[in-house]
């Protein structure tokens, strides 16, 4: 199966001295993300540990006390566009994150400032979106932690765990496929036969591979041919000649939309003689995909 990995960072080990290299923070930083049809979710939180505190009531938590989900400043959740948190709709932008644990249940909140430290809990009326969860009792864990358990085409689920409670929020995307059928005029720029080449996770350009472009259900489908076939659909945009690769299973449902590098095509006289990837960022503006008519 072709690799759709977009590209590789190679970060620089920074030495440290000795002293500093060996010590460790009491609460570590940690970063999680997830993509889903384009979304991209980002959960940026520090990880404090029990170390043998009380894990209930007057320990870690305490009730009615506005706390954000982990430690030094608080945690943010990211999202590049609209999602619906548990029901509630939640516009694109970085949040911080708090809870008000309760007796049964929790009220969870986002405030629109990203930047505040655990011990600035701001007042309840100030959040932009505040909802009531349930939480479960589950495993002991030890480092407070979040995770996606679950991924979907739709959505996915984001776990908080710390001692014993497990608190799991639902994230539902908006669709990046509008549903709209293209028609044999619409994508007749785009079909035939095409030579294809892509970066690999070493940076090395592949061999050629053919590329058939075709319409299929109203959508720009793509079917690459030789060993390492797959089949993908360039999903339309608001801009001409645009789109944005999605990778189809073997059920032909999508399993990935890459909504950070989008695909633009080279029009001459009605005509597409080429395309390829946009890069990542301006510092990294070579594409990892691209292709070439075939004549």
């Amino acid at each position: 199966m072709i690799s759709r990995s977009l590209c590789v960072f190679a970060l620089a080990a920074v030495l440290l001295p000795a002293p500093l290299h060996a010590q460790v923070r009491a609460s570590e930083a940690a970063t999680l993300s997830q993509t889903v049809d384009g979304t991209v979710i980002t959960v940026a939180y520090s990880r404090p540990q029990m170390r043998g505190r009380n894990p209930g009531v007057g320990g870690v938590f305490h009730h009615e006390h506005m706390w954000t989900l982990g430690a030094n400043w608080a945690t943010t959740l990211e999202v590049n566009r609209p999602i619906r948190l548990n029901g509630n709709p939640v516009e694109a932008g970085k949040y911080s994150v708090w809870a008000e644990p309760g007796e049964t249940s929790w009220t969870m909140h986002l405030h629109p400032d990203p930047r505040l430290f655990h011990t600035m809990g701001p007042k309840a009326e100030t959040m932009t979106v505040s909802f009531d969860v349930t939480p479960t009792k589950g495993e002991f864990v030890e480092v407070l932690s979040f995770d996606f358990p679950e991924v979907l085409q739709t959505g996915a689920t984001l776990r908080f765990r710390w001692a014993e409670v497990t608190i799991p929020l639902m994230i539902e995307v908006e669709p990046t496929r509008t549903g709209i059928a293209l028609s044999e005029d619409q994508v007749a720029p785009y079909v035939g036969s095409w030579n294809v080449q892509f970066m690999n996770e070493t940076n090395q350009v592949s061999p050629e591979i053919k590329m058939e472009i075709l319409l299929a259900n109203g959508s720009l489908r793509a079917i690459m041919d030789g060993p390492q076939a797959m089949a993908m659909e360039f999903v339309a945009t608001d801009e001409p000649h645009k789109f944005l690769p999605a990778f189809l299973g073997e059920d032909g449902k999508v399993l990935d939309v890459e909504a950070a590098t989008p695909v633009v095509f080279e029009v001459v006289n009605g005509k597409a003689v080429s395309w390829k990837t946009l890069g990542l960022s301006a510092e990294y503006d070579e594409p990892w995909m691209w292709g070439t008519r075939r004549k």
